[in-house]
């Protein structure tokens, strides 16, 4: 008998000792979904905080008053199905751009509105991340010639000449201001990436109005 009870202790010991393990697995994998489920809250309260942020800047940037911007925004997502929330820096900050070059607002809002279409395509073709196509545009109409020489765009000074030359524009790039130069540089990107692909939607409607923006 004593033999058999400890039998059964032993027993018993074990049984005790595997549900602590159960227990304690279940208790790992409780806390390792409440760890998962705690970081994508994290994440998405990030995500929204970071919207909001994007929002106040095209609010900025457009002017309160102004609802352009968020117009642009409702037509991209109708025409090429872009969740409006990654494209609000992107339009944010082309619109400033127009500003700092103290451009006219309508004009400003057409070039931002032309850049942020010649970026969604750029990327649709490379494949490439959108804020990684909007940055390296960003930087050649601040003046980088590097920045989209990757995809085959020549923005150098002789680039923008032949450029203004094709517009029947004769003066010498060196003698432009800062925001005719950052026009014509997003003229030459245009133009250039749009004969090179020609799924390019065309941002520009007619030279009419390439004129007409280099003229403000």
């Amino acid at each position: 008998k004593i033999k058999q009870f400890g039998t059964d202790g032993k027993k018993s010991f074990n049984d005790l000792k595997s549900q602590i393990t159960t227990i304690t697995g279940t208790m790992k994998n409780y806390a390792q979904t409440i760890q998962q489920v705690s970081d994508k809250i994290e994440k998405l309260t990030s995500k929204q905080s970071e919207y909001i942020e994007d929002l106040n800047f095209l609010d900025n940037a457009y002017g309160k008053a102004n609802n352009s911007g968020k117009e642009l925004l409702d037509t991209l997502e109708q025409t090429v199905g872009y969740d409006p929330a990654s494209l609000v820096k992107t339009v944010a900050v082309y619109r400033q751009m127009g500003n700092a070059l103290d451009l006219d607002a309508d004009v400003a809002a057409r070039l931002s509105e032309n850049l942020t279409k010649l970026t969604v395509d750029v990327k649709s073709i490379t494949g490439q991340g959108l804020d990684t196509v909007a940055k390296k545009f960003q930087s050649a109409m601040a003046g980088n010639i590097r920045a989209v020489r990757a995809y085959g765009v020549d923005v150098t000074q002789a680039g923008l000449q032949q450029e203004a030359l094709r517009l029947g524009i004769e003066r010498q790039v060196s003698e432009m201001s800062r925001a005719e130069k950052s026009i014509l540089t997003y003229l030459t990107m245009e133009r250039q990436l749009r004969t090179a692909n020609g799924d390019l939607s065309r941002t520009v409607n007619s030279v009419a109005n390439q004129w007409e923006i280099l003229r403000n």
